[in-house]
């Protein structure tokens, strides 16, 4: 019974490893891409994207083989979770109104 339950917990053990190479790969592959997308296209023509209007960024990356990538010119914070709903095609949630437009 012992030696079954080594035997299993190496079989686990392997195949968590194997697990974890092939994520660790698939992940550098994927940074792989990425810089060598960014590298080809250049920072000024991210930059002119950043400034462009919602649709011409979605037909951009579009045409770069891109899905899910967020481009801000930086001045502006981003809520992530809104963000990450809308990519999912959830709901936003209600808007908060900020103390500032009341007293207006």
């Amino acid at each position: 019974m012992e030696k079954r339950f080594e035997s299993e917990l190496a079989h686990i053990k392997a195949t968590n490893d194997l697990e974890v190479k092939s994520a660790r790969e698939l992940s550098q592959i994927e940074a792989d891409k990425f810089k060598s997308i960014v590298t080809s296209i250049g920072s000024e023509t991210i930059k002119r994207m950043a400034r462009a209007g919602p649709e011409t960024q979605a037909k951009l990356l579009k045409g770069l083989g891109l899905k899910g990538f967020i481009i801000s010119d930086g001045k502006n914070p981003i809520n992530l979770y809104n963000t990450v709903n809308g990519m999912m095609g959830g709901s936003k949630p209600p808007a908060v109104q900020n103390d500032e437009e009341e007293d207006d």
